[in-house]
């Protein structure tokens, strides 16, 4: 019930933000922009789009056969879909759908959950050390170049976060190459929020990910490598959106827009509802190319998320995952 409570009420946040931004961009300046965009144009960026989600889902097959463990990658995509989708309609979309990896791992491929929980943390933190890469990059030039559109206060908390954010990715890192824990660290300073049951399970995970850069560091290198090389790739996906909707984006505009996006990511509404809008919106806008065009180019990016999340869904009903039954 209270999980429920909090997706309704969040949910309800997103609509209203989506509401706000939309009727402040002007449907008509929606539409404009839309009309520069042919069905085969859309074709052609999806199609882009999806390539970078399968050689992310190639970087998946790397790390688990650094840990021992080989999927077929028609089997690896059902699972990352699944993933993808009960995620995508939690409150934090790019973190709510890990509990069904593991699940099917363990189900589906005899890949115990400690060692799937492993895999699946190392994944995420080789995301989140990219795109926080760029994004720093992005919100800097961004707030030299136009922070008259942000209060001091929102300039400071945005910086601060994604510097933050960036510094405990990195420093997960180290710690971790180095063969050292770093959640366990956490959880035995707060021994009275954390179980001993917790914290021990933690050790175990992460001594999953120490024997991951200890067993092959060259394929540990090759996944990273692939990570900066589909944030990059992800970077002329949009360059090629926005010339197809009217806006010829300069590079440093492009990281601008990337970071903005990964920013709009990070607010606790399902699949970004209201907050991806509204932070394009805010980046065309201030770019002088115009809220609507940035609200088209988001409408266009949430229609890509949408098909991966139906085919998502229709994996999930396939495999029979108990959505209450996860915790």
């Amino acid at each position: 019930m209270k999980n429920t409570l909090m997706l309704v009420l969040s949910l309800l946040l997103g609509l209203l933000m989506l509401a706000y931004v939309v009727s402040s961009a002007g449907i008509n300046e929606i539409a404009q922009a839309f009309e520069l965009l042919s069905f085969y144009k859309y074709l052609l960026v999806f199609g882009f789009y999806f390539l970078i989600y399968l050689i992310i889902l190639a970087r998946w097959g790397i790390i688990l056969s650094n840990i021992g463990h080989h999927i077929p990658f028609s089997k690896l995509l059902s699972f990352r879909l699944s993933e993808w989708a009960f995620g995508y309609i939690t409150p934090f979309s790019r973190l709510g759908g890990e509990p069904v990896m593991a699940y099917l791992f363990k189900r589906e491929s005899g890949i115990s959950y400690r060692q799937g929980i492993a895999a699946i943390i190392l994944n995420k933190m080789m995301d989140f050390s990219a795109a926080l890469m760029l994004t720093l990059v992005g919100v800097i030039l961004f707030l030299l170049n136009y922070s008259s559109y942000l209060s001091k206060n929102a300039s400071f908390a945005v910086l601060f976060v994604v510097l933050l954010l960036s510094a405990l990715v990195y420093l997960f890192f180290i710690k971790i190459a180095k063969q050292e824990g770093f959640f366990s660290r956490i959880t035995a300073y707060f021994k009275k929020i954390f179980h001993s049951s917790i914290h021990n399970s933690i050790i175990m995970v992460e001594k999953e990910m120490q024997e991951y850069f200890r067993k092959n560091r060259k394929k540990a290198i090759t996944a990273a490598s692939v990570t900066i090389i589909t944030n990059l790739l992800m970077l002329v996906v949009y360059k090629v959106l926005a010339l197809f909707l009217g806006v010829n984006l300069s590079f440093i505009q492009v990281l601008m827009v990337f970071a903005l996006i990964t920013i709009a990511y990070l607010v606790p509404t399902p699949g970004s509802l209201g907050s991806l809008e509204g932070a394009l919106a805010l980046s065309f806008y201030a770019l002088g190319y115009g809220a609507g065009a940035g609200v088209a180019f988001a409408l266009v990016i949430r229609s890509f998320e949408l098909v991966l999340t139906g085919m998502g869904l229709l994996f999930i009903s396939y495999y029979g995952v108990k959505l209450k039954g996860l915790n």
